[in-house]
């Protein structure tokens, strides 16, 4: 199917994305604006480079991630015209220790987790062992798996917010995995739980801490490992691992910042977490080996209010 909508399409002049002239529409429920690029054939990679150099009134651009039913509902009912095989910010990531062909170790481009999927009956598949990125298809609110030059793609759906973003190099603990870092939900001021960071393939078992800071990134050689938070340097609270087995590294270190931040969860947090539009940076420290400690890449967000 694929080669014969190719074949209809050959000659025809592909282009760059071009802004909708209905302008980004906002979704009521988490205050995000979403909007459809129109490119013929752009491929995923070209998508994402194009949605992260876009924004729309002060928020920045990433391709879309649906993280849950109704937002994926919402984008592809209210947003103009048909986005039948337009780009989504879904990718299947080759290095994640959960990787295994067609259904494990997608991600999305801003780290959050991958917990909800509308993937159409019989996808993914790696049809022909190449397809690692996701768009709308079928018609409907569908997932599908495809490679990234796809000849037949139709653009990319763009989502604008203040996404927290991943950055800087977790330790390679004593599994020789690296611990790397998501979240799910939003920064909120007034809220007292909804924004959940978590830390991935830490030691079993074992207890670590969030530490933040408000007053940028940094890359500073720390226990073997890279500080990524410029000092001064804030605990949060101890947490543990309670879903790993020893003595492997596959236990999760989790907290919910906005339950931190409003002092429901104990310990001493800094009050410019409840001031919106601070900036604040985040990595989890935690136990490894004896006399070997853990360190995940880091988290940077703006509180919302």
């Amino acid at each position: 199917m694929y080669k014969r909508w190719a074949a209809a399409l050959a000659g025809v002049l592909l282009t760059p994305c071009a802004l909708n002239a209905q302008g980004p529409v906002q979704n009521p429920s988490n205050g995000h604006f979403y909007e459809r690029i129109i490119s013929v054939g752009i491929s995923w990679s070209a998508a994402k480079a194009t949605a992260e150099s876009m924004s729309h009134m002060g928020h920045a651009g990433h391709l879309v991630t649906l993280t849950s039913a109704a937002e994926n509902s919402w984008v592809y009912t209210n947003l103009p015209a048909s986005l039948n095989r337009f780009w989504l910010g879904g990718y299947q990531d080759k290095n994640s220790p959960t990787y295994l062909e067609p259904s494990k170790g997608w991600t999305w481009v801003t780290g959050e987790r991958w917990v909800f999927t509308a993937w159409f009956p019989g996808e993914p598949n790696n049809f022909g062992g190449i397809e690692d990125f996701l768009a709308f298809d079928h018609n409907q609110p569908a997932w599908n798996d495809i490679l990234d030059n796809w000849t037949i793609s139709g653009g990319c759906i763009v989502e604008y917010e203040d996404a927290p973003v991943i950055y800087c190099t977790g330790k390679v603990n004593s599994c020789v995995t690296t611990p790397a870092m998501s979240y799910s939900g939003q920064s909120s001021a007034a809220a007292t739980g909804g924004f959940t960071l978590q830390a991935s393939q830490t030691k079993a078992q074992k207890f670590g801490l969030l530490v933040y800071g408000t007053t940028g990134r940094a890359n500073l050689p720390f226990q073997g490992g890279i500080l990524c938070i410029n000092p001064p340097v804030r605990r949060a609270i101890a947490v543990a691992d309670t879903v790993g087995t020893p003595p492997a590294c596959n236990g999760v270190l989790a907290m919910d910042m906005n339950g931190f931040a409003a002092g429901v969860l104990g310990g001493n947090p800094q009050p410019a977490l409840l001031v919106p539009g601070t900036l604040v940076n985040c990595q989890f420290w935690g136990r490894d080996t004896p006399g070997n400690s853990l360190l995940s890449n880091a988290l940077e967000y703006m509180v919302g209010a």
